[in-house]
């Protein structure tokens, strides 16, 4: 009787998170169609509907995907805002604690911490850059030509980091 209980709470259990899982999914297979489409109206729409804004290990995709539709839309203060803070999510998920690191290799790699991809990083770095550069344009403020160039400087920095650190990069 308790194992036939317990398989269906977890039956039940992994049911209802399929269906959490497969309703942001769909979400965001929407919103990519649309901002294909070059609907970025529609696709701001459903990216602020979206799950995605209300997870917490989501954050970093939540501001880098409200940052290129913002960007998509001309809205370049609410770009170079989400890229901003894009970039400190990551910084946050980079920033690696020895204690956290000398765990996995005592236990296992499960509890690692996830650290981002380097493609994130560089990705946030093109598109404050493009955004500062837009904003130049459109206003004519030279501090916002002097926020892209430290923007690449940093970008470039970051990529001698890679370098440094002996992995290969595409980018």
């Amino acid at each position: 009787m308790v194992n036939s209980v317990r398989r269906s709470f977890l039956f039940l259990s992994l049911l209802i998170l399929g269906a959490c899982a497969s309703k942001m999914r769909n979400q965001m297979v929407e919103y990519r169609s649309s901002y294909a489409a070059g609907d970025f109206e529609k696709a701001k729409s459903l990216l602020d509907k979206s799950e995605l804004k209300k997870e917490k290990n989501s954050h970093l995709l939540w501001n880098l995907e409200k940052g290129s539709t913002a960007l998509a839309l001309n809205d370049l203060d609410t770009a170079i805002a989400s890229f901003n803070t894009a970039l400190d999510e990551i910084d946050k998920l980079y920033t690696k604690r020895i204690s956290t690191k000398a765990a996995t290799f005592l236990i296992n790699d499960a509890s690692d911490v996830f650290y981002g991809a380097n493609y994130e990083r560089s990705y946030a770095h093109y598109f404050l850059s493009k955004s500062y550069y837009a904003r130049y344009l459109k206003l004519g403020n030279r501090l916002d030509l002097q926020s892209a160039r430290a923007t690449i400087l940093a970008w470039d920095t970051y990529f001698t980091e890679v370098q440094r650190a002996g992995k290969k990069t595409l980018y």
